[in-house]
This record gives C-alpha cells, sequence and structure tokens, in this order.
C-alpha cells in the first residue's frame, strides 16, 4: 500500500492523526517546510521504523521509504517499498542510514537494476523497479569511473568486500 501526503503545510497534522501508521509500507511525502516542521515528521517516521530519503533534483521535498532485510544475493539488502519507473532518481544510502552496515548496503550485480548516471552525478533507477525488488548496484563501475580498469576495480571491490567482514 501506498501512501501519498500533499496537504499544502498540514502533513504533520495528517501524519500525527494516522491510527494505523505501521500498516502502511509506503508514503510520499510532499513538504512544504513553511513552519520548519520538516525535523518533526522525518523524527515521527524514523520513531514508526521506516527508513527515510530525501529525493533532491527539485525545489520540494519528497521522501521513498525502503526497507532493510535478508536478501537472497548476500546477507542483507535495500529491497524498495513502492515502484520506481526508469529514470527516476534513487538516493544514495551511506552508513548512517542502516545500522550495522559497513557498506552503502546495496548489493552488487553485473545485472543492476539502478546505478550512475551518464556523467557519475546521480544514482538513477536503469529499469523500471518493482514494489518489494531488492535494489542492485554494480560497484565494478563507480571504481571505473575513477579511472581504473575492470580487473583493477574487481580487485579493490573484493578488498572491500573483505574489510567489512573483518
Amino acid at each position: 500500500d501506498l501512501i501519498k501526503v500533499d496537504v499544502e503545510g498540514a502533513e504533520f497534522d495528517v501524519l500525527d492523526s494516522c491510527t494505523n501508521f505501521k500498516d502502511i509500507k509506503s508514503w510520499i511525502i510532499e513538504l512544504h517546510d513553511s513552519e520548519r516542521r520538516k525535523e518533526l515528521e522525518i523524527r515521527m517516521a524514523l520513531e514508526e521504523g521506516y527508513n527515510i530519503k530525501w529525493l533532491d533534483g527539485n525545489h520540494l521535498y519528497a521522501y521513498y521509504a525502503f526497507e532493510y532485510r535478508p536478501s537472497k544475493i548476500h546477507g542483507m539488502g535495500v529491497f524498495t517499498t513502492c515502484p520506481i519507473k526508469k529514470g527516476e532518481y534513487i538516493p544514495s544510502m551511506g552508513n548512517e542510514d542502516f545500522k550495522g552496515s559497513k557498506g552503502q548496503g546495496y548489493n552488487h550485480s553485473y545485472s543492476p537494476n539502478f546505478g550512475w548516471n551518464e556523467d557519475f552525478t546521480r544514482l538513477v533507477a536503469y529499469r523500471d523497479i518493482l514494489k518489494d525488488e531488492e535494489l542492485t548496484i554494480n560497484y565494478i563501475r563507480g571504481w571505473m569511473k575513477q579511472g581504473l580498469s575492470k580487473e583493477e576495480a574487481e580487485r579493490r571491490v573484493v578488498e572491500e568486500i573483505a574489510d567489512t567482514f573483518k
């Protein structure tokens, strides 16, 4: 299920009055932060167990919720809670987003469903991504953007993975 909240400044009131907050897996919230209530809304969602991401690239605050859960690929992975269209921006997730994660949280794939755009400035969906699908990225390409050969990039990824499990 997905709820989109767009109520021109009354977002907190909508969230605060929601009695089945935990029954809703995905929220998209358009915030108009004229009264600096964004922090309250974010804190409320975090306290309810949601992961929050700001989708930049426009003048609005918009958030995707992602879930961090067991992966069939390896260990834990990042899963969508709503569909993502090809070309949409995907927020970068660092160590601070997933407690206990030493990487970005995304598992590697040679056939990823998202990754860097052509000029390596944003992460984008390479194809339509389904709800509950694991997000995968090609870490080799990230190293190659720094001018490394494919072989050297693969060696660096293996080293990083080994360091993660030390």
